[in-house]
Formats: structure tokens, sequence, C-alpha cells
């Protein structure tokens, strides 16, 4: 993803205790990720998308997740988790997680804000969208989930609200304007155990590629 630029088993039983989820996604357990139509404890991907940007990008780099390849509860779910997503190069991480918790993972996205010089700068919503969607295309990018790999990832594609960051974010010590658009999935609760997620992806329009292998615990 352009993070930043280089300068830098489910039951009933599981259901009742985690709360409502939408027949959709109960059905998609078995394809690994849950559709985009779903909610997440009345979360929707755009609501998950959204929270996921300011995650990312509202700390100081000596804190930041992603800097630091960190996995952390989100802040509006405490049985949804966000995992990090390479900031460049290749990499790997470990993340450990409670059973039943619902991962928001992204293999890339791009980002721009009203606190950023070319190419990534935009005064105003409007320019923000423009901004984003200029970068994005074209680009490559790959999900792997225990050695399956996501085939419709053009489905997960989505521009979330766009966000205010607090001042010293991760890109700069003034507040600013930020939005972004990317490929963002949910995967469901995964079985306890060890599982492999491989994220990588490439964003031509600035020579970008990054990629992240993520050891997901579950206990």
């Amino acid at each position: 993803m352009r993070a930043h630029h280089p300068a830098l088993s489910l039951g009933l039983v599981m259901t009742l205790l985690l709360g409502p989820v939408t027949a959709d996604a109960r059905g998609a357990l078995t394809s690994g990720f849950l559709p985009t139509t779903a909610k997440v404890h009345g979360h929707s991907l755009l609501d998950l998308a959204t929270a996921y940007t300011l995650w990312g990008f509202g700390t100081s780099a000596e804190v930041n997740p992603l800097i630091a390849a960190r996995c952390e509860r989100s802040p509006i779910d405490p049985y949804t988790w966000f995992l990090p997503v390479s900031v460049g190069g290749d990499g790997a991480t470990t993340c450990q997680v409670p059973a039943g918790t619902f991962l928001v993972v992204t293999p890339g996205f791009m980002e721009c804000s009203s606190v950023e010089p070319e190419p990534f700068y935009g005064a105003d919503e409007n320019a923000l969208l423009d901004c984003v969607d200029d970068l994005f295309e074209p680009n490559y990018a790959e999900v792997i989930l225990d050695g399956r790999q996501v085939t419709n990832l053009d489905d997960y594609v989505l521009t979330p609200r766009p966000v205010t960051l607090p001042p010293n974010n991760l890109l700069s010590t003034d507040s600013g304007l930020s939005l972004s658009k990317g490929y963002f999935l949910v995967i469901p609760p995964l079985s306890r155990g060890t599982h492999t997620l491989r994220l990588y992806d490439e964003f031509q329009a600035i020579g970008f590629q990054a990629g992240l292998t993520i050891t997901i615990v579950v206990g």
C-alpha cells in the first residue's frame, strides 16, 4: 500500500456470543472472507475501512501501528481487530488475537491528505477524491489466507469516508483531512491455532511495492 511515502469454527454459541452477523456473513465463513455487504456487530465495511484509515494515520511514527507492523483491537468494536500492512518493502510479523475475533485486513491502499506535498496533496474532499483515484490505478494486489488466494479482490475496492487526522499524526505535526482508496476485507473468526496471511501490493503511479506475511495466532 501507499500507507506512507518511503520518507518516513463458528457455531450457534459463537454467534450468540459475538452478537449479530448478517445471514450473508455467516454463509461466507467457508470462503475465508465476509462478503462486502456483511455487517460486523452493526458496522459496515465502509465503517470499518474509515476507522482503519484513522487508526493507521492518526498517530505519530513513534507509536504508529503500521510503522511497527502491529495488530490492535479496533477503536470501534472490541471483537474486531485491525491488522497492519507493509509501508514499504517486504516483511513479516506475528499477530496474537483472541478467539472469536473478526480481522480487518488490506493488502494496500492509496492515501491523500491536506497536509502532504504533491502528488499526495488535496485541499478539500473533492481534490482528495481526484488524488486517490489518480494514484490508485494501475495497481496489483494479492491476499492469500492459509494458502487460498482471493480471486475477486476488485469487489473489495472501497473509498472510505474522509477522516480528520489529529495533530502529530503519521503525516504531519498539523491536523488535516485524509482520504484513502483501497482493498478492505474482513476475515471472520478463525479456528484456534496458527494461520498465515500474505498481503502484497504494487502501485505503478508512484513505483511502490510492498508485502507483509502475518502469522496469526488465535488463542
